[in-house]
């Protein structure tokens, strides 16, 4: 991200490493923050809200086998295409 040019990208990181345990947590550390990086931790959040709330059930309730770290590197690829894709949305936007 700092290809781009995001403003605060080391509080965005770390509000992106803390979403996975807490999803409200993230946008309070984000508070301070300008509003481009407020938008990337916003819309980060709300992916992995997203997934965690509809994805894992799912996985759980079907037959299919998988790998305790499966839905972690799902989690991963998800977290890191919303920060690429808002990152760039906020840049043009804000």
């Amino acid at each position: 991200m700092s290809l781009f040019g995001l403003p605060d990208l080391l509080a965005v990181s770390k509000a992106a490493t803390v979403v996975l345990g807490e999803m409200f947590v993230p946008n309070i550390l984000a508070a301070g923050l300008l509003m481009a990086a407020r938008y990337v931790v916003a819309v980060t959040s709300v992916a992995a809200i997203i997934y965690i709330t509809g994805s894992i059930p799912c996985m759980l309730a079907s037959d299919v086998k998988f790998r305790l770290r499966d839905p972690f590197f799902i989690w991963y690829e998800r977290t890191f295409l919303s920060i690429l894709i808002s990152g760039i949305i906020g840049l043009i936007v804000f």
